[in-house]
């Protein structure tokens, strides 16, 4: 395996009595690093503080990519994904926690900073075997932006409890089924991927994110994920550094395989939160990071479609077709995809972890 796999071969403990605190909060740090987050960018930094019980959750300021997303919600729900794997992680290893999340009322800063914290009440940890196919999940996951079989039914049970883990963080999950709904919201998701790609700035962005299949770099993500083969990739990429928009149907195949892809899902959420601040950001990332380990634990596919949400008018088009009250920050469908995807690469734990005293 490329060094820039190496990430995801992590396993669970078998025992834990052998390793100091500082081998063992990394080792929890090496599940966070696991999390989806948007472009495979990794905006997280954790700093370890064995004396204090504590692992602090940093945004890393390149992870804020300036024409997807200029306000960072994107990079700062990324960050919450990762703690949502933090938490399960400490429960695999029965560490018992207090999260600590900014103010509802404190702005984002973008420049390095901690913008949330574990605690570790008791430092005693042990094998919890109840919560293994938990780990498993984090360790297989991945995003599957293929279609979905529009015939095989997500049970309504998997339903009410991915619902009751948006309670539990203090987020609303919307769910949709009927066809005329998922229809209308594949429509709003289509204007905003053609928005964001026939805009300059993210064209240019989006070249530097998008990697030939057999990329060494750690960073970005390989078209092969985004169902593309390397002969497609290679065209997409030179597209995207023209001068001026290229090729139409090129450019354009990112939303009409968005379209498609929601419309075959048997579900389609979205997860809304009291106001759009980090505070909320982070809660949202949190509930999506849980929910798609359930989903993985489930045998089910999971994928994102972020720029409905960045893109202001049309977030507030899906907010009116939805009659929610709270504020739209992550959409999703789930469904039993029809082809298997690859994984994106992932820096290794010890390029994101600072051990402090």
């Amino acid at each position: 395996m490329k060094d820039n796999f190496r990430a995801w071969e992590i396993e669970p403990l078998p025992e834990v009595n052998n390793l100091s605190k500082a081998e063992m909060m990394k080792h929890l740090a090496g599940w966070a690093i696991l999390a989806p987050n948007a472009h495979n960018i990794q905006p997280w930094k954790f700093i370890l503080n064995p004396a204090k019980n504590t692992i602090a959750i940093c945004l890393d300021k390149r992870g804020i990519l300036h024409a997807s997303d200029k306000d960072g919600r994107q990079a700062v729900i990324g960050l919450g994904c990762s703690i949502a794997n933090l938490l399960l992680a400490s429960k695999y290893y029965g560490l018992i926690n207090e999260l600590r999340l900014p103010s509802e009322n404190e702005t984002l800063k973008l420049e390095p900073g901690i913008l949330a914290e574990i605690v570790f009440k008791e430092w005693q940890p042990k094998i919890c075997g109840e919560f293994f196919n938990f780990m498993k999940a984090m360790k297989n996951r991945r995003v599957n932006r293929g279609k979905y079989d529009p015939q095989k039914e997500i049970p309504e049970e998997f339903e009410k409890t991915i619902s009751e883990t948006a309670k539990i963080f203090g987020t609303k999950l919307y769910t949709i089924r009927d066809m005329l709904t998922k229809i209308a919201i594949s429509e709003i998701q289509f204007n905003a991927d053609q928005h964001v790609m026939f805009t300059k700035k993210f064209r240019e962005e989006l070249r530097d994110v998008i990697l030939p299949n057999d990329t060494d770099q750690y960073v970005g993500i390989p078209g092969g994920t985004l169902g593309l083969s390397d002969e497609t990739t290679i065209k997409v990429i030179d597209e995207l550094k023209r001068e001026m928009a290229g090729d139409p149907d090129v450019l354009s195949g990112n939303a009409y395989v968005g379209r498609e892809g929601i419309k075959s899902s048997p579900l389609v959420c979205v997860i809304a939160g009291k106001n759009d601040t980090p505070h909320w950001w982070l809660k949202a990332g949190i509930t999506f990071g849980a929910i798609a380990a359930a989903a993985e634990a489930a045998g089910l596919n999971i994928a994102v479609h972020a720029a409905i949400i960045e893109v202001k008018i049309l977030r507030a088009s899906l907010k009116l077709r939805l009659f929610a009250s709270e504020t739209p920050l992550v959409l999703f469908r789930l469904g039993y995809a029809t082809e298997n995807k690859p994984r994106s690469p992932r820096l290794n734990v010890e390029s994101v972890v600072e051990i402090v005293n």
